[in-house]
């Protein structure tokens, strides 16, 4: 008996230990989640340039469509972005759908952090991404405290600059050629930007309408077991905000040269803010 008492008290005692571990960890990773969404925050447009037309005047047919209608003349070219958003999530393509509620900070050709909280689930859980200086990073939470799943090193960085390039859809004024951004038509209703991000080439590829109106933007994107994968995000609704026209709703999805199409996620736009 005096055994097992002894046991019990060494795993509570091993157990307390694990949760401070745990606790300790999750302020710190917090700590570190803010500095970066402050350290973007910071990157605030001072007298901006103003969009003008010629600005796109030598650009390939459909960029130059998509850019014209998608940046009113006149408009202020700043370069951070606030997003609040809702949507639906899948836990896995093909699987339950959970709804979310994130928030956002958004330095197209620099780094985002995105904060999210799934709702619905069988345990409350937080998900969070970011990238800044080169570095990816992925978190899962339970219960807003109890870390899950972690993501970093060369994988996750080279996932979240995929998507820092993808978000450039909701600032065009970062695919503007004064932005160092390099354009070349695919097709009459395609064209590829090349956005240079911590010194890579990365192609953003555009499906544009006849009026000019975005389609869809798609990435190549590292995935597990599927080499040309591409994520992309499919414009279901469009919105005007600021002297932009960007998507409002969207549906991303998971792409392959076979044709594959996985719904991953739904996404709407609740309020949108240039800096």
């Amino acid at each position: 008996m005096h055994r097992r008492l002894i046991v019990a008290l060494i795993a509570v005692a091993l157990l307390f230990a694990a949760a401070d571990l745990a606790l300790w960890h999750r302020a710190h990773e917090l700590k570190d989640l803010q500095s970066r969404w402050d350290a973007l925050a910071a990157t605030v447009s001072v007298d901006p340039p103003r969009f003008r037309p010629e600005m796109v005047a030598s650009l390939p047919a459909p960029a130059r469509r998509y850019l014209a209608r998608a940046i009113a003349s006149g408009t202020p070219l700043r370069s951070t972005v606030r997003l609040e958003i809702a949507g639906q999530i899948a836990a896995r393509p093909g699987g339950r759908w959970y709804p979310f509620s994130a928030d956002e900070i958004l330095v197209p050709g620099r780094g985002y952090v995105w904060r999210a909280r799934m709702h619905g689930a069988p345990l409350a859980y937080g998900r969070t991404e970011t990238y800044l200086d080169g570095a990816g990073r992925r978190s899962v939470t339970l219960l807003g405290v109890l870390p899950w799943h972690r993501r970093h090193g060369a994988d996750a960085s080279a996932v979240n600059r995929a998507l820092l390039a993808l978000q450039s859809i909701w600032d065009p004024a970062s695919l503007l050629p004064f932005r160092g951004v390099q354009w070349k038509a695919a097709d009459p209703g395609r064209a590829v930007a090349i956005l240079d991000i911590d010194g890579r080439a990365i192609p953003l590829t555009l499906e544009i309408s006849p009026r000019g109106e975005l389609r869809s933007a798609s990435v190549r994107c590292p995935r597990r077991g599927v080499p040309d994968a591409r994520f992309a995000l499919h414009v279901d609704e469009q919105m005007r905000a600021d002297g932009y026209r960007i998507p409002r709703r969207v549906t991303a999805a998971w792409r392959t040269g076979r044709g594959l199409y996985q719904p991953v996620g739904r996404q709407l736009i609740l309020a949108i803010e240039y800096r």
